[in-house]
Protein backbone atom coordinates (compact mmCIF):
# COMPACT_ATOMS: atom_id res chain seq x y z
CA UNK A 1 0.00 0.00 0.00
CA UNK A 2 1.33 3.26 -0.87
CA UNK A 3 2.41 5.77 1.73
CA UNK A 4 0.80 9.05 1.80
CA UNK A 5 1.42 12.63 3.37
CA UNK A 6 -1.25 15.31 3.36
CA UNK A 7 0.39 18.95 3.82
CA UNK A 8 -2.08 21.60 4.57
CA UNK A 9 -0.75 25.43 5.28
CA UNK A 10 -2.96 28.58 6.21
CA UNK A 11 -2.16 31.45 4.95
CA UNK A 12 -3.32 34.81 5.25
CA UNK A 13 -4.02 34.98 1.51
CA UNK A 14 -4.12 31.41 0.52
CA UNK A 15 -4.97 28.02 1.99
CA UNK A 16 -2.96 25.52 0.24
CA UNK A 17 -3.47 21.49 0.29
CA UNK A 18 -0.96 19.33 -0.86
CA UNK A 19 -1.21 15.49 -0.87
CA UNK A 20 1.68 13.05 -1.74
CA UNK A 21 2.39 9.35 -2.84
CA UNK A 22 5.11 7.24 -2.57
CA UNK A 23 4.91 4.34 -4.50
CA UNK A 24 6.44 1.31 -6.07
CA UNK A 25 7.22 3.38 -9.34
CA UNK A 26 8.12 6.33 -7.68
CA UNK A 27 7.01 9.91 -6.11
CA UNK A 28 3.41 10.78 -7.15
CA UNK A 29 1.68 14.42 -6.56
CA UNK A 30 -2.08 13.42 -6.15
CA UNK A 31 -3.77 16.72 -5.63
CA UNK A 32 -2.41 20.16 -4.71
CA UNK A 33 -4.56 23.43 -4.68
CA UNK A 34 -5.14 26.23 -3.19
CA UNK A 35 -8.24 28.94 -2.46
CA UNK A 36 -8.34 32.34 -0.95
CA UNK A 37 -8.21 32.99 2.80
CA UNK A 38 -11.36 34.58 3.95
CA UNK A 39 -10.41 38.36 4.47
CA UNK A 40 -9.15 38.99 7.79
CA UNK A 41 -9.98 35.16 8.76
CA UNK A 42 -5.94 34.78 9.26
CA UNK A 43 -3.41 37.57 10.21
CA UNK A 44 0.19 37.84 12.13
CA UNK A 45 0.12 34.30 11.70
CA UNK A 46 -2.63 33.08 14.10
CA UNK A 47 -6.35 32.05 13.24
CA UNK A 48 -8.30 34.54 14.17
CA UNK A 49 -11.74 33.13 12.53
CA UNK A 50 -11.42 29.22 13.15
CA UNK A 51 -15.14 28.92 11.46
CA UNK A 52 -14.80 30.80 8.26
CA UNK A 53 -11.18 29.22 7.93
CA UNK A 54 -12.77 25.97 8.27
CA UNK A 55 -15.44 26.56 5.49
CA UNK A 56 -13.06 27.63 2.79
CA UNK A 57 -10.77 24.32 3.54
CA UNK A 58 -13.15 22.16 3.70
CA UNK A 59 -14.42 23.47 -0.04
CA UNK A 60 -11.02 23.18 -1.20
CA UNK A 61 -10.31 19.90 -0.01
CA UNK A 62 -13.69 18.76 -1.76
CA UNK A 63 -12.74 20.92 -4.69
CA UNK A 64 -9.43 19.25 -5.23
CA UNK A 65 -10.89 15.61 -4.37
CA UNK A 66 -8.64 15.03 -1.17
CA UNK A 67 -10.33 12.45 1.39
CA UNK A 68 -7.18 11.38 3.21
CA UNK A 69 -7.64 12.86 6.40
CA UNK A 70 -4.40 12.41 8.30
CA UNK A 71 -2.60 15.90 8.06
CA UNK A 72 0.56 17.88 9.10
CA UNK A 73 -0.50 21.56 9.72
CA UNK A 74 2.50 24.74 9.40
CA UNK A 75 2.23 27.37 12.55
CA UNK A 76 2.54 30.65 10.31
CA UNK A 77 6.03 32.16 10.77
CA UNK A 78 5.24 35.25 12.39
CA UNK A 79 4.08 32.95 15.76
CA UNK A 80 6.47 31.19 16.40
CA UNK A 81 10.09 31.71 18.10
CA UNK A 82 12.67 30.03 16.83
CA UNK A 83 16.01 29.59 18.37
CA UNK A 84 19.56 27.24 18.18
CA UNK A 85 20.59 26.88 21.46
CA UNK A 86 23.10 25.31 22.94
CA UNK A 87 23.16 23.26 26.12
CA UNK A 88 25.52 21.74 28.22
CA UNK A 89 25.64 17.91 27.94
CA UNK A 90 23.16 15.77 29.59
CA UNK A 91 20.89 13.21 29.57
CA UNK A 92 17.93 12.83 27.30
CA UNK A 93 15.33 12.52 30.48
CA UNK A 94 16.79 15.93 31.91
CA UNK A 95 16.65 17.54 28.44
CA UNK A 96 13.02 18.57 28.03
CA UNK A 97 13.00 20.20 30.70
CA UNK A 98 16.24 22.02 30.19
CA UNK A 99 14.84 23.42 26.97
CA UNK A 100 11.36 24.82 28.76
CA UNK A 101 14.09 27.03 30.92
CA UNK A 102 16.34 27.95 28.67
CA UNK A 103 12.73 28.50 26.27
CA UNK A 104 11.69 31.17 29.28
CA UNK A 105 14.61 33.45 28.36
CA UNK A 106 13.38 33.87 24.53
CA UNK A 107 9.66 34.34 25.76
CA UNK A 108 6.93 37.35 25.92
CA UNK A 109 4.56 35.66 27.97
CA UNK A 110 4.62 33.43 30.60
CA UNK A 111 5.76 29.84 30.34
CA UNK A 112 3.18 28.15 31.30
CA UNK A 113 0.78 29.69 28.45
CA UNK A 114 3.68 28.23 25.72
CA UNK A 115 3.90 24.95 23.65
CA UNK A 116 7.94 24.40 23.79
CA UNK A 117 9.82 21.58 21.92
CA UNK A 118 12.74 20.70 20.44
CA UNK A 119 14.76 18.91 17.29
CA UNK A 120 18.21 18.27 15.73
CA UNK A 121 20.07 17.68 18.86
CA UNK A 122 23.57 17.05 18.34
CA UNK A 123 26.91 17.25 20.25
CA UNK A 124 29.81 19.66 19.42
CA UNK A 125 32.45 20.37 21.22
CA UNK A 126 33.72 23.94 22.50
CA UNK A 127 36.09 25.72 24.78
CA UNK A 128 33.85 24.79 27.51
CA UNK A 129 33.64 20.95 26.80
CA UNK A 130 31.14 18.99 25.34
CA UNK A 131 27.46 20.50 24.32
CA UNK A 132 23.90 20.01 22.93
CA UNK A 133 23.01 22.39 20.02
CA UNK A 134 19.42 21.91 19.03
CA UNK A 135 16.49 24.09 17.41
CA UNK A 136 13.89 25.55 19.74
CA UNK A 137 10.41 26.57 19.26
CA UNK A 138 8.23 28.16 21.48
CA UNK A 139 4.66 29.78 20.33
CA UNK A 140 1.54 30.44 22.70
CA UNK A 141 -1.03 27.58 22.92
CA UNK A 142 -3.79 29.50 21.81
CA UNK A 143 -2.57 30.21 18.06
CA UNK A 144 -1.58 26.56 18.28
CA UNK A 145 -5.41 25.42 19.14
CA UNK A 146 -7.04 28.23 16.51
CA UNK A 147 -4.90 26.20 13.52
CA UNK A 148 -5.82 22.63 15.30
CA UNK A 149 -9.28 23.75 15.58
CA UNK A 150 -10.09 25.16 12.18
CA UNK A 151 -8.30 21.87 10.51
CA UNK A 152 -10.79 19.47 12.73
CA UNK A 153 -13.65 21.74 11.99
CA UNK A 154 -12.65 20.95 7.90
CA UNK A 155 -12.83 17.26 8.67
CA UNK A 156 -8.84 16.05 9.21
CA UNK A 157 -7.27 14.65 11.65
CA UNK A 158 -4.20 16.99 12.56
CA UNK A 159 -1.41 14.33 13.52
CA UNK A 160 1.52 16.51 14.05
CA UNK A 161 1.99 20.52 13.80
CA UNK A 162 5.34 21.90 12.03
CA UNK A 163 7.22 24.86 11.56
CA UNK A 164 7.28 26.64 8.23
CA UNK A 165 11.18 27.15 8.25
CA UNK A 166 11.49 23.23 9.01
CA UNK A 167 8.99 22.18 6.34
CA UNK A 168 10.80 24.51 3.92
CA UNK A 169 14.06 22.92 5.10
CA UNK A 170 12.97 19.34 4.43
CA UNK A 171 12.18 20.07 1.37
CA UNK A 172 15.30 21.75 -0.10
CA UNK A 173 16.87 18.15 1.44
CA UNK A 174 14.37 16.60 -1.34
CA UNK A 175 15.32 18.37 -3.81
CA UNK A 176 18.86 17.44 -2.83
CA UNK A 177 18.24 13.96 -3.55
CA UNK A 178 20.30 11.12 -2.33
CA UNK A 179 23.15 12.51 0.01
CA UNK A 180 22.05 15.70 0.32
CA UNK A 181 21.93 15.41 4.01
CA UNK A 182 25.75 14.47 3.72
CA UNK A 183 26.29 17.92 1.45
CA UNK A 184 28.51 19.99 3.49
CA UNK A 185 30.93 23.06 2.71
CA UNK A 186 29.03 24.66 0.12
CA UNK A 187 25.33 26.47 1.56
CA UNK A 188 21.94 26.66 -0.27
CA UNK A 189 19.75 29.68 0.78
CA UNK A 190 16.38 29.86 0.61
CA UNK A 191 14.21 33.23 0.85
CA UNK A 192 10.69 32.66 0.96
CA UNK A 193 8.44 35.82 0.10
CA UNK A 194 4.90 36.01 1.98
CA UNK A 195 2.04 37.58 2.20
CA UNK A 196 2.44 39.27 5.25
CA UNK A 197 6.26 38.36 6.45
CA UNK A 198 9.41 36.76 4.53
CA UNK A 199 11.55 34.22 5.47
CA UNK A 200 15.30 33.86 4.87
CA UNK A 201 16.59 30.20 5.54
CA UNK A 202 20.36 28.96 5.20
CA UNK A 203 20.91 25.43 4.61
CA UNK A 204 24.76 23.58 4.60
CA UNK A 205 26.23 20.78 5.81
CA UNK A 206 22.47 19.08 6.01
CA UNK A 207 21.18 21.36 8.61
CA UNK A 208 19.40 24.50 8.92
CA UNK A 209 21.84 26.84 10.12
CA UNK A 210 20.05 30.25 10.21
CA UNK A 211 16.33 31.09 10.02
CA UNK A 212 15.34 34.98 10.18
CA UNK A 213 11.86 36.22 9.87
CA UNK A 214 11.34 39.71 8.55
CA UNK A 215 8.69 42.03 8.71
CA UNK A 216 8.72 42.87 4.54
CA UNK A 217 5.60 41.01 2.56
CA UNK A 218 5.83 40.67 -1.19
CA UNK A 219 4.98 43.97 -2.01
CA UNK A 220 7.73 45.45 -0.12
CA UNK A 221 10.85 47.61 -2.24
CA UNK A 222 13.27 44.35 -3.96
CA UNK A 223 15.92 46.91 -2.67
CA UNK A 224 14.59 46.18 1.07
CA UNK A 225 14.18 42.41 0.42
CA UNK A 226 17.65 42.19 -1.17
CA UNK A 227 19.55 44.38 1.92
CA UNK A 228 17.69 42.04 4.56
CA UNK A 229 19.18 38.74 2.42
CA UNK A 230 22.60 40.05 2.52
CA UNK A 231 22.84 41.32 5.78
CA UNK A 232 21.85 37.84 6.61
CA UNK A 233 24.23 36.50 4.50
CA UNK A 234 27.01 38.36 5.82
CA UNK A 235 25.98 37.72 9.15
CA UNK A 236 25.76 34.23 8.72
CA UNK A 237 29.40 33.34 7.16
CA UNK A 238 31.11 36.11 9.40
CA UNK A 239 30.06 33.67 12.16
CA UNK A 240 30.07 30.56 10.80
CA UNK A 241 32.92 27.88 11.65
CA UNK A 242 33.22 27.24 8.05
CA UNK A 243 34.50 30.70 7.02
CA UNK A 244 35.63 29.09 3.45
CA UNK A 245 32.26 28.12 2.91
CA UNK A 246 29.95 29.80 0.13
CA UNK A 247 26.35 29.92 -1.29
CA UNK A 248 25.75 27.49 -3.68
CA UNK A 249 22.51 27.90 -4.38
CA UNK A 250 19.37 30.57 -4.35
CA UNK A 251 16.23 29.55 -4.31
CA UNK A 252 12.60 31.60 -4.00
CA UNK A 253 9.36 30.42 -2.88
CA UNK A 254 6.12 31.89 -1.49
CA UNK A 255 3.82 35.02 -2.97
CA UNK A 256 6.80 37.17 -4.20
CA UNK A 257 9.28 34.61 -5.55
CA UNK A 258 8.41 35.33 -9.34
CA UNK A 259 9.20 39.68 -9.29
CA UNK A 260 11.65 40.65 -11.84
CA UNK A 261 12.97 43.18 -10.15
CA UNK A 262 13.26 41.00 -6.71
CA UNK A 263 15.53 38.15 -8.79
CA UNK A 264 17.79 41.12 -10.85
CA UNK A 265 18.97 42.64 -7.05
CA UNK A 266 19.51 39.16 -5.66
CA UNK A 267 21.65 38.26 -8.63
CA UNK A 268 23.35 41.44 -8.57
CA UNK A 269 23.91 41.13 -4.71
CA UNK A 270 25.12 37.54 -4.25
CA UNK A 271 26.27 36.97 -7.55
CA UNK A 272 24.06 33.92 -7.99
CA UNK A 273 21.30 33.08 -10.61
CA UNK A 274 18.38 32.69 -8.36
CA UNK A 275 15.78 30.03 -8.83
CA UNK A 276 12.11 30.00 -8.36
CA UNK A 277 11.40 27.00 -5.91
CA UNK A 278 9.19 24.44 -7.98
CA UNK A 279 8.41 21.64 -5.89
CA UNK A 280 6.89 18.98 -7.64
CA UNK A 281 10.19 19.01 -10.64
CA UNK A 282 10.84 15.04 -9.45
CA UNK A 283 7.69 13.43 -9.35
CA UNK A 284 5.16 12.20 -11.42
CA UNK A 285 1.71 13.62 -11.59
CA UNK A 286 -1.92 11.58 -11.49
CA UNK A 287 -2.83 13.60 -14.24
CA UNK A 288 -1.07 15.08 -16.82
CA UNK A 289 -3.00 18.31 -17.15
CA UNK A 290 -2.08 19.46 -13.22
CA UNK A 291 1.37 20.31 -14.47
CA UNK A 292 0.47 23.04 -16.65
CA UNK A 293 -1.97 24.40 -13.77
CA UNK A 294 0.56 24.28 -11.03
CA UNK A 295 3.32 26.28 -12.85
CA UNK A 296 2.25 29.51 -11.55
CA UNK A 297 0.86 28.05 -8.49
CA UNK A 298 4.21 25.70 -7.31
CA UNK A 299 5.93 28.37 -6.03
CA UNK A 300 3.10 28.91 -3.27
CA UNK A 301 3.24 25.34 -2.45
CA UNK A 302 6.87 24.86 -1.44
CA UNK A 303 5.46 24.66 2.72
CA UNK A 304 2.74 22.41 2.31
CA UNK A 305 5.15 20.17 0.40
CA UNK A 306 7.49 20.11 2.89
CA UNK A 307 4.42 19.58 5.06
CA UNK A 308 3.41 17.18 3.01
CA UNK A 309 6.91 15.29 2.78
CA UNK A 310 6.75 14.87 6.71
CA UNK A 311 4.30 11.52 6.14
CA UNK A 312 6.76 9.80 4.49
CA UNK A 313 10.00 10.48 3.61
CA UNK A 314 12.09 12.69 6.77
CA UNK A 315 10.11 12.25 9.98
CA UNK A 316 10.15 14.90 12.17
Amino acid sequence: MAERGLGVELGAALLKVVLLERTRDGDELTAAAVRETPVGAIAGGRVLQPEAVSKSLRELLKSAQVTHKKCFLALGKQSVILRTVQLPAMPERELREAVRWEAEKHLQFPLEEAVVDYTGVREIKSEDGNKLELYLAAVQKEVVHGYLEAAAAAGLNPVAVDVEAFALFRLLLYLGGPGAEESVRQASLLLDVGEEASSILIAEGGRLVFQRVVPLSREADPGDLGREVQRSVDYYFYNSRERESQLRQVWLAGAGSKRGPLLERLRDDLEIEPQVLNPFTSMKMQKKSAELELNDAAPHLAVACGLALRGWRHGS
